[in-house]
């Protein structure tokens, strides 16, 4: 049998991106106890917190009703109207409208859903991807990208949703065109969900990751090259016998 089919320099890139540990999917950020000094988390007061866990404990069922999603929302709303820097109150009220009934067919309710969260990432992120974070501004950020990853990667599947995110007015969706761009984001979204801690999208974001299909899709070719190459030669041996 012949030595292993040589990868090209294209392959090797590629591999080489996806198992350099800079660019791990799994690689976590440095996460602290307490938030810096000048970040707007660290600067809410108890009795808002207290608001916000109070308005969370209305939706903490199986099915809250209409009225209690409502309740938590105008909560949330009030919250973010007095402390538009506390990002946590954006994400919840994100988590609050997809239990609204019309979540999944409403394009303002989704652009509303999707503003929130952009709100709390941009409100929550590090300085840098290397810069640590705080426990409170982490959870944000894993809950926030995991939720905006999944409502993206669901649209990458389904036409009807991919048209009714196309008229929203999103940075994050500029010059997206195509479902398959959607996915992307959404691995985007899963990879750094994970940097934060959450399993979940970890593991999202290796199954859509772009680079690792590529890569499967690689080792496949090479797989087949060389099973080919091993039968042409059993076959040539065969016959010189």
């Amino acid at each position: 049998m012949s030595s292993a089919t040589a990868l090209s320099q294209n392959d090797r890139a590629v591999l080489g991106a996806l198992f350099d540990p800079e660019a791990s999917l799994t690689a976590n950020t440095v996460i602290v106890d307490q938030p810096a000094a000048e970040n707007p988390s660290s600067q809410i007061p108890p009795s808002v917190v207290a608001a916000e866990e109070a308005a969370i404990r209305l939706l903490d069922s199986t099915n809250p009703s209409e009225q209690d999603v409502k309740s938590a929302i105008a909560e949330l709303d009030s919250i973010v109207a007095n402390h538009p820097k506390y990002a946590s109150a954006y994400a919840n009220r994100a988590q609050a409208y997809r239990l609204l009934p019309d979540s999944g067919t409403d394009t303002a309710i989704l652009s509303d859903i999707l503003t929130d969260l952009d709100t709390a990432i941009s409100l929550s992120s590090p300085l840098s991807p290397v810069s640590p974070v705080s426990k409170h501004d982490a959870q944000v950020l894993s809950q926030a990208h995991t939720h905006r990853g999944y409502l993206l990667l669901r649209a990458s599947t389904s036409d009807s949703q991919f048209e009714q995110l196309k008229p929203l007015q999103l940075p994050l969706l500029q010059g997206v065109a195509q479902r398959s761009q959607l996915e992307e984001l959404a691995s985007k979204d899963f990879s750094i969900a994970g940097r934060y801690g959450n399993k979940v999208a970890q593991q999202l974001a290796v199954k859509t990751n772009p680079y690792a299909k590529l890569c499967g899709q690689i080792v496949k070719e090479a797989l087949e090259r060389e099973i080919k190459e091993y039968y042409e030669e059993s076959a040539a041996l065969a016959m010189v016998v």
